[in-house]
């Protein structure tokens, strides 16, 4: 597949799913991929599109910054000698990466600049996700799995440095999210905390599980698919499938027929 056709391919799979652009029709590249880039500049005319997408390539060109639309692709190619994903993908600037060996991505992939990735153990990415900015994630032995159509927002953090973390299909997860496989053992008042050892249980996120902003998900919880975490809330126990979750302790608040 050459760069061009590659390009056009990411735009219109990755770029859609992210935006949720579910009116338009896939057979359409260019049609799709007009519509992305009005979006991503937040222009409505073909004429002022053209000005700006202009403007951004001779500022990548002539003085290194722009959008960084351009470098993404670019960076999507060159990592890809180095890490085990399909074409097409894009990388943002600043991404950080331990463990390559480790890692391993489908295709249309969006990894988003100052993402971080400590894969200790095994991590897995889907096709057509999108790991917006600042996110960090880190795997121990037991590993992280990612499934497809997943959008991870700006700045969460999955720390699966305990059990296993799985993430289903179509699952959203929005900015500052925070989940834990690991909890802090401390039955005991006689002994210091860090003394006492772990919980390492777990977490399980089914289909189609969408994560408001600011949300704690913490070890040894199962989210059932179709159902809600409302922003904010501290998810200490399972969550039935098709519920709408809030608060802290987390509960039931509405179920969603």
């Amino acid at each position: 597949m050459t760069p061009i056709l590659s390009t056009l391919v990411i735009l219109d799979k990755v770029f859609l799913m992210h935006y949720d652009l579910k009116n338009l029709k896939e057979t359409n590249l260019n049609s799709n991929l007009f519509n992305f880039l009005k979006m991503y500049y937040h222009e409505s005319s073909n004429k002022a599109l053209f000005a700006v997408f202009l403007q951004d390539l001779l500022s990548t060109v002539l003085f290194i910054g722009g959008s960084g639309i351009f470098s993404n692709i670019l960076r999507g190619f060159y990592y890809r000698i180095l890490i085990n994903y399909s074409y097409p993908a894009l990388i943002g600037r600043g991404f950080k990466i331990i463990n390559i060996r480790n890692f391993k991505a489908g295709k249309n992939i969006w990894i988003k600049d100052g993402v971080s990735i400590l894969a200790g153990g095994k991590i897995s990415l889907g096709d057509n996700c999108v790991i917006c900015e600042r996110t960090s994630i880190w795997s121990h032995k037991e590993g992280v799995k990612i499934d497809s159509n997943v959008a991870i927002g700006i700045g969460s953090y999955i720390s699966g440095t305990g059990g296993a973390i799985e993430i289903g299909d179509e699952v959203r997860i929005a900015d500052h999210v925070r989940m834990y496989s690991f909890n802090h053992n401390f039955s005991d008042p006689t002994k210091p905390i860090s003394g006492q050892g772990y919980s390492r249980k777990g977490i399980v996120i089914e289909d189609n599980v969408w994560i408001g902003s600011g949300a704690i998900i913490l070890d040894g919880v199962s989210i059932k698919k179709n159902s809600v975490v409302a922003a904010g809330s501290v998810v200490t126990k399972d969550v039935p499938k098709s519920v709408v979750v809030a608060g802290v302790p987390a509960k039931i608040i509405k179920k969603i027929s």
